[in-house]
């Protein structure tokens, strides 16, 4: 369990793994480590989480982050370092970042184009974007798109709970009792907000 490194930070607690065992041994060692590092986490109530040292996948991350919860009884969420948006790539050059799951609150998604997300935006994380955002799932959270000033973009998702949404400059916010329960968008019209079912 020595390969196994806890490293506090004022924003993060970053865990190390060395070595190349199993993930089921990496999982087992790790329930272990954190059994005898209960002192460490004394006094903390939520934190966001970052693995470093070996590649997880999206799956083994959330499995980790399970056991941590599981293990000390934190509210955890993983850490994505902010990235610095350039706002001056041409829209019709803009990239497409995918993230293959939910969005849990404190985490969070700046890019410089376009964002699919295969799962939900859940209260309290937010997506910035330069270009579309497409949420296969559900948006609870906050949600920019178009941040670079791009009135053409627009926000998808499968369904829409009381969220601020926001194109370009101009935000919308849904009623704390309206729920788009459908398959919809949002996007621009003379400078107005509007939200359609997806046909």
């Amino acid at each position: 369990m020595s390969d196994i490194i806890f490293k506090g930070h004022k924003d993060r607690i970053t865990i190390i793994f060395d070595g190349n065992k199993s993930f089921e041994k990496l999982q087992n060692d790790f329930e272990k480590k954190l059994e005898l590092s209960q002192n460490f986490f004394s006094g903390v109530k939520k934190a966001s989480i970052e693995f470093k040292g070996r590649e997880l996948s999206d799956m083994q991350k959330s499995q980790m982050l399970d056991i941590i919860s599981n293990k000390t009884g934190l509210e955890v969420s993983l850490f994505i370092p902010e990235k610095k948006l350039d706002c001056t790539i041409n829209p019709d050059e803009l990239k497409t970042v995918f993230h293959k799951s939910s969005l849990r609150s404190g985490q969070f998604i700046h890019y410089n184009g376009n964002v699919i997300i295969f799962g939900d935006v859940n209260p309290g994380a937010e997506i910035i974007a330069c270009g579309n955002v497409i949420v296969m799932g559900a948006i609870k959270g906050l949600v920019h798109a178009g941040c670079n000033g791009n009135k053409n973009c627009v926000i998808c998702a499968l369904s829409l709970l009381p969220v601020q949404l926001r194109i370009a400059n101009i935000l919308t916010c849904l009623p704390d009792n309206e729920v788009v329960t459908k398959p919809s968008y949002a996007y621009i019209s003379d400078d107005k907000l509007y939200i359609s079912p997806l046909q």
